[in-house]
């Protein structure tokens, strides 16, 4: 249940306000980390916003990568993937860990706890073949450290199944005619959402009930009454919670996703900057244990053989680059 859960006590954030300083946080700590390397380097690094920038356009890749799958893999695991995906990087800069990479861990980790059986071998076969080893091995190599970033809280209570609940509970107890017609709006709102930070700022019931208010606005049907009066035990709490679902939608569409590489290349050059940093520099003022020298080690390794900067995924998928 999602109120004894972990993504509560730990993955629910009272404002957004707390979401930005925990990003310049993460930002700020890498900064300090490789100041040196940088200078020496004339490595510019990146802004919090840059990162965010980076990793929108490499959630888009994440879902792009999923959707070659056959059969196609159910909404409620690319959820997971994606909440996977914001929590690590809500933690660790991209300049750190490049998302070209994670992505596809998180992906991979997603289909295991989702139970949505693919083995590793045909997971990987959706790259290009001259990836495929190299992938596999990065995917194995980063599975533990990302377990440990995600602090090995693996269950993700997404907004898919609420809303399944919201339409059958529609259709049994309002006088809303074909609630079925907000199937579609609403799905849509919920992937939308995936992009932006309402995972982290509410519970997915009202960010289910969010995408079924939107699905109302776009094909013009009233729930209202179902929302302040079957949902609501007084008139101010349903205003309340009319109002908590108005913020949820005015955060999911505003939300910039990156359409392509182009449109924020010149942060992407300075990322594959600031990651050469990391692999050929220690960090600053600071000693790593033996075991994160190793890990810096297999990291340059696996790079070398994992440059996917040119190489797209094979045709086959009809799945494009991944840088």
């Amino acid at each position: 249940m999602f109120h004894s859960s972990t993504q509560k006590s730990h993955w629910l954030f009272q404002h957004r306000q707390q979401l930005t300083r925990q990003r310049a946080e993460t930002n700020a700590s890498f900064c300090r980390k490789y100041s040196d390397a940088a200078i020496s380097k004339e490595c510019q690094f990146l802004t919090p916003t840059e990162e965010e920038s980076v990793c929108l356009y490499y959630m888009k890749k994440l879902f792009e990568f999923c959707n070659v799958f056959r059969p196609p893999v159910p909404r409620g695991v690319l959820g997971t993937a994606g909440a996977y995906f914001k929590r690590f990087y809500l933690l660790t800069s991209v300049m750190d860990y490049h998302p070209k990479e994670i992505f596809l861990s998180c992906a991979y980790l997603a289909f295991k706890i989702e139970e949505y059986n693919v083995s590793l071998d045909e997971f990987v076969y959706m790259l290009s073949p001259e990836l495929r080893q190299s992938s596999s091995e990065m995917i194995l190599n980063n599975e533990l450290m990302m377990l440990k970033r995600l602090k090995f809280h693996l269950t993700i209570h997404s907004p898919f199944r609420p809303l399944e609940g919201f339409l059958i509970d529609m259709k049994t107890r309002s006088s809303i005619p074909n609630v079925e017609r907000l199937r579609k709006e609403a799905d849509s709102f919920l992937m939308s959402s995936l992009y932006s930070d309402v995972l982290f700022l509410y519970p997915p019931s009202q960010i289910a009930l969010a995408a079924l208010y939107y699905a109302s606005t776009v094909i013009e049907v009233d729930i209202s009454s179902y929302i302040k009066v079957q949902l609501a035990d007084t008139i101010e709490q349903g205003s309340k919670l009319a109002y908590t679902l108005q913020g949820i939608c005015d955060i999911v569409r505003t939300v910039f996703v990156p359409e392509s590489s182009q449109e924020i290349a010149h942060i992407l050059q300075r990322l594959e900057k600031c990651s050469r940093v990391v692999l050929v520099s220690p960090p600053t003022n600071s000693k790593r244990k033996s075991d994160e020298v190793s890990e810096v080690v297999l990291r340059k390794k696996i790079k070398e053989e994992h440059d996917v900067e040119e190489t797209g995924l094979t045709s086959l998928t009809g799945f494009g680059s991944l840088t």
